[in-house]
């Protein structure tokens, strides 16, 4: 045989070998993630003409998290499988990533495709599906897509589909598939309070934009207006509604309303202090501690506004050395009015006891038959260091102007005490005597 005859037989065996090999290769185990934007592979060339395969979904329209059926088909007859595949679903606003997720139950003919998800700067590792292997694999077939947990608005799924013998169509699109409008949810701020100009006129009030969020919000323009707006003029003393409207742009929108109230002018509230405390200083007077009760706020308007009083020191606080010392306390209103009031806490050098002088014994006689008397007597006189800035209390027991029974002598104990707790104490006696001449 010629040598150019076999050169000839050789070069078109190594053709068809390479032919074949390249038939092989486009997808043999799978796309790989170096195909995931263009979802094809460098070196192959695309039909040009139309594609016997389609891809179609239900249902027709999706919300977050729904799942939906995608199915290729063939729309001839004689095209009844497939070797390979490569398939996502991207959002009709920005091709570029993948989105949502198959559910392809460890099928072993199919595999999921690492991608680099531009838009959140991490691996979708399950939003691309392709073949596990180039067995022939029979229409129609359906696969599971689950709509990712925020809308993305509207998607197409693109599919390179490898026929046989290097016959493949390259990213080929479907419908839209169309996200579920849902209507936006608005939130109003918290009612709003002022007070009136001079002469009860009336007054500007502001407030902070209501929000409004919506499922589709990554996709959409959300539109807030109130009526009145903020900074409006509201004219004399009444109470205003409010009302705030949030639209999305598929014309679905929600309303809030809040109350914008103008009062009276504002007046001043008035404080009362506690009375003046005195309190006796810890051994070597080095001070002690002192507590009272709050002071007392009221205000023309405090069935609308907030009083907020304070003291400084505050109760509780302890007060060094002995002496007296300033304790100021204020209310305010929340239109800004307030009013003070002052009152002392005086440490007294550490506590003395009292002392006690009772009166002189007394001596009374009996009532006929020596039944006994009454006997009454001055009180007792009661002296203390600090009695000047302290309560002394005297009492006798028996009282003055008791009865005494029978013909015999009785001891009276007196006490006087200091603020209910330090005393001291004294005796004398009452004597009942027989009634002279034995009368």
């Amino acid at each position: 045989m010629p040598s150019f005859l076999l050169r000839t037989i050789f070069l078109v065996f190594l053709v068809g070998l390479l032919a074949n090999f390249k038939v092989k290769a486009q997808f043999f185990n799978g796309a790989t993630s170096a195909s995931c934007v263009s979802l094809s592979e460098p070196g192959f060339t695309a039909q040009t003409g139309p594609s016997p395969y389609f891809v179609t979904f239900s249902p027709g329209t999706y919300r977050s998290g729904e799942v939906i059926e995608v199915t290729l088909q063939s729309s001839q007859a004689q095209v009844s499988s497939f070797n390979a595949i490569m398939c996502q679903a991207r959002p009709l606003s920005d091709g570029s990533s993948p989105v949502g997720s198959f559910d392809i139950q460890n099928s072993p003919d199919y595999q999921y495709v690492v991608c680099p998800d531009d838009s959140a700067q991490q691996f979708s590792f399950n939003g691309t599906i392709t073949n596990f292997n180039s067995n022939p694999k029979f229409l129609p077939v359906t696969f599971s897509w689950v709509a990712p947990d925020s809308s993305v608005g509207d998607v197409i799924f693109f599919s390179t589909v490898v026929q046989s013998n290097g016959i493949f169509w390259e990213a080929l699109p479907s419908q839209a598939l169309s996200a579920v409008n849902t209507p936006p949810v608005i939130t109003c701020p918290a009612s709003v309070t002022v007070f009136s100009l001079s002469n009860n006129v009336g007054n500007t009030a502001s407030w902070v934009d209501p929000t409004c969020t919506d499922l589709e919000q990554n996709d959409i323009t959300l539109t807030t207006s109130c009526n009145p707006t903020s900074g409006s003029f509201f004219s004399g003393v009444q109470s205003n509604t409010v009302t705030c409207t949030c639209t999305d742009n598929g014309g679905l929108s929600d309303t809030c309303v809040f109350t914008v109230t103008v009062r009276t002018v504002n007046t001043p509230p008035v404080i009362t202090c506690p009375a003046s405390v005195t309190v006796f200083s810890l051994p070597n007077n080095v001070g002690n501690t002192a507590f009272w009760v709050d002071p007392t706020c009221t205000d023309l308007e405090q069935n609308d506004i907030t009083l907020t009083t304070s003291c400084n020191p505050t109760s509780g606080s302890f007060f060094s050395g002995v002496q007296s010392n300033s304790v100021t306390c204020t209310c305010k209103d929340n239109g800004g009015l307030s009013d003070t009031c002052v009152f002392t806490v005086t440490v007294q050098n550490v506590n003395t006891p009292p002392v006690i002088t009772c009166p002189a014994s007394v001596t009374v006689f009996s009532l006929p038959n020596n039944v006994g008397n009454t006997a009454s007597w001055v009180d007792p006189t009661c002296t203390d260091l600090e009695q000047n800035d302290i309560t002394l209390t005297t009492s006798c027991n028996p009282t003055s102007g008791s009865f005494f029974s029978g013909v015999q002598s009785n001891s009276v104990l007196c006490t006087c005490t200091v603020n209910g707790r330090i005393s001291d104490t004294c005796v004398f006696i009452v004597t009942v005597e027989i009634t002279p001449n034995g009368l």
